[in-house]
């Protein structure tokens, strides 16, 4: 008998109804309350069972005081972020062949400082990195244990679900896997591409739905326990907020601050004792949008308070988007990583209800909880 984890990137607690009253009533429904960041922090934390500030990891860049760049380049790399030359398609090469510049203007680039970890990585591939840092997962825990398990990925498909489900089927008998971890991340592509409101996301949901509800059965029929959980909700973007043109026609930009733009966010960096008067305009422009975190917010959210993240950090409002920004190639219609305590933000939790009975989680649940909740029952101490 195994442990299936089913991670289901994006698929909001609203939607819930999707599964059928019938089906819920052999579950325990419960509310995940998502981390203030994107997908490679909630796997973190999921996964070490520590919180963003236990683990002093929030962002996946940081920002440093001086660029790493040939000044003898200033010039020519000026000449990508003119706004009028459109360099997306020629940028997508880059990231995708020979450096990751993104959508990052390239004055801008030197100063960000690339983590480990990034929101493309797959489980295995974040769990080893923390393991190497000296961190203990749930799956080095497991390995310690001897306790067998894999990690199985819809990307390794090519996004084809029902096949991927087919593979963990067989896979779980044949090697008789004690916890099987399946991340499915299409959903949290439909969310951006189509929006949560369009007919055409909640065709797709509706159908990967019925793929979850018949893989559930048939799990349940072997013997296996299921816990089907979320990250994040979704919102719908009503309003797009360009600060891109706006920066890169400042002067001051990369002289005295550098900037983040995160969708949903945007982080400012003083690069000296001119940094805090130059960046004024942005604040106020900002202040009709956003609102700036304070030690309350940081304390609230769990935040490392590490000003290498940025001096300063503002968080949209729900409905309001960064584009363009730093990592979006098309404009998202759907978005998350807006306050955790909406109620579009929150996650899914089904998890089974003698395993609900014993674990006695007050909801809504935030992930470094989930992850023990997950090692508990997988270890039998549920």
């Amino acid at each position: 008998m195994a442990l299936i984890a089913i991670y289901v990137d994006a698929y909001p607690f609203k939607l819930h109804r999707l599964f059928g009253e019938e089906f819920l009533k052999r579950f325990a429904l419960a509310r995940i309350r998502p981390i203030l960041g994107y997908t490679d922090c909630f796997k973190a934390c999921l996964l070490t069972c520590k919180d963003p500030f236990s683990l002093g990891y929030w962002v996946f860049y940081k920002f440093r005081s001086q660029a790493l760049r040939r000044r003898s380049l200033d010039l020519p790399l000026r000449l990508f972020d003119i706004p009028i030359i459109p360099f997306r398609v020629l940028r997508f090469a880059m990231s995708k062949i020979i450096y990751p510049v993104y959508n990052i203007p390239l004055c801008a680039l030197g100063f960000l400082d690339f983590l480990d970890i990034n929101p493309h990585m797959s489980l295995l591939e974040i769990h080893k990195t923390f393991k190497v840092k000296g961190f203990s997962t749930i799956l080095s825990i497991f390995e310690d244990k001897g306790i067998s398990y894999m990690t199985i990925e819809d990307r390794f498909f090519h996004h084809k679900i029902l096949k991927m489900m087919k593979v963990t089927y067989k896979r779980v008998k044949e090697r008789r896997i004690d916890f099987a971890f399946i991340y499915i991340d299409e959903p949290d592509y439909w969310g951006h591409r189509y929006g949560v409101d369009s007919g055409r996301y909640h065709e797709l949901m509706r159908a990967l739905t019925l793929i979850l509800k018949d893989f559930i059965s048939d799990c349940i029929k072997a013997g296996h326990n299921i816990i089907v959980f979320s990250d994040h909700g979704m919102a719908s973007v009503r309003r797009y907020l360009d600060l891109m043109n706006r920066l890169l026609r400042d002067r001051s930009f990369c002289k005295s601050y550098v900037v983040g733009l995160d969708a949903t966010m945007i982080r400012i960096k003083y690069l000296n004792e001119r940094g805090f008067h130059e960046s004024r305009w942005l604040a106020k422009l900002l202040n009709s949008y956003a609102h700036k975190l304070d030690e309350k917010d940081y304390e609230l959210y769990r935040l490392p308070r590490d000003e290498s993240y940025g001096d300063e950090v503002w968080l949209l409002k729900e409905g309001v988007c960064i584009f363009p920004n730093y990592f979006s190639w098309l404009r998202p219609r759907g978005m998350h990583a807006y306050d955790p305590l909406l109620p579009s933000q929150e996650g899914i939790l089904l998890m089974e209800k003698g395993i609900a009975e014993a674990v006695n989680v007050k909801e809504p649940i935030e992930p470094w909880i989930l992850g023990r909740l997950l090692l508990k029952a997988t270890l039998g101490e549920v």
